[in-house]
């Protein structure tokens, strides 16, 4: 969707960040010329600027996505392109994996009290799921 119109109460909101008074052909040029020197930059890698904490993270976590998918007989690969897509199927599946994943995480832990272990789910809060 291209916007036509400009904003019409653009005086009421000064914390915007208005465009100059440039034409379109001129920011369009601007635009060409960035993309031009992007181009024909090196690539720098990726791996290169992340963390080995980060990295065996990653790993981890790409390994119990794989495992979930693959033990219920499913493509990981193909749920990744189907969220991409906005396929339902992949969106039915991704949040079965979050809802299971979240089940599931329950573990033995120490408390104080006539128990010395209790089961306590340790995902209990959606910023945990947003961490992944």
């Amino acid at each position: 969707m291209v916007a036509t119109q400009r904003i019409k109460s653009r005086h009421r909101l000064p914390n915007v960040r208005r465009p100059g008074d440039s034409t379109l052909s001129e920011r369009q040029q601007r635009t060409q010329e960035k993309f031009d020197k992007y181009e024909i930059e090196t690539i720098q890698n990726e791996e290169d600027f992340t963390n080995d904490d980060t990295k065996a993270h990653r790993k981890w976590l790409m390994g119990i996505w794989n495992r979930y998918f693959l033990d219920n007989k499913v493509d990981p690969d193909e749920i990744w392109t189907g969220l991409c897509k906005g396929e339902k199927n992949a969106i039915t599946w991704c949040k079965t994996f979050f809802s299971d994943y979240v089940e599931n995480s329950v573990r033995r832990v120490l408390v104080l009290g006539p128990e010395e272990y209790e089961d306590r789910r340790i995902l209990n809060h959606v910023s945990s799921l947003l961490a992944m």
